[in-house]
């Protein structure tokens, strides 16, 4: 069958299988090697976001807790705790803006430079419990 065939047909078939063959082989092993190198990227990359992520955590659980020691030493809020009554059915949650706060909380303009309140837990009856 190949005997037909001009000498530059063969050589182009060679030349195209050759190529063909070539290019599935460096593309495999590129391919892998530009994977490890992605990911050796895209590790490093997360590693740093980790580090930026666990700081910024630790800084909103550290305000939180500035937060919540200011407001359990106001006597307002004490006051509340002494005459509010725990039982179950009063313990229902409702939300609050931030507008409408509870009278145990400090002054908003005080809240806001303490943390950056979304919530306030209320009972059923619209008695607030909790502020978050």
């Amino acid at each position: 069958m190949f005997r037909k065939w001009s000498i530059t047909t063969k050589v182009l078939l060679l030349t195209l299988s050759v190529g063909v063959v070539l290019s599935i082989i460096l593309d495999y092993l590129q391919s892998r090697a530009l994977e490890e190198t992605l990911m050796a990227e895209a590790q490093r990359e997360l590693k740093l976001y980790a580090v930026d992520d666990r700081r910024f955590f630790d800084q909103h659980v550290q305000q939180a807790n500035i937060a919540a020691r200011i407001i359990i030493s106001q006597k307002h809020f004490l006051d509340y705790v002494e005459q509010k009554s725990w039982s179950e059915s009063t313990l229902a949650p409702s939300y609050y803006h931030m507008g409408n706060r509870a009278a145990w909380l400090p002054r908003a303009s005080v809240m806001r430079a303490m943390f950056k309140s979304r919530y306030a837990f209320a009972d059923r009856h619209g008695e607030r419990s909790e502020g978050g």
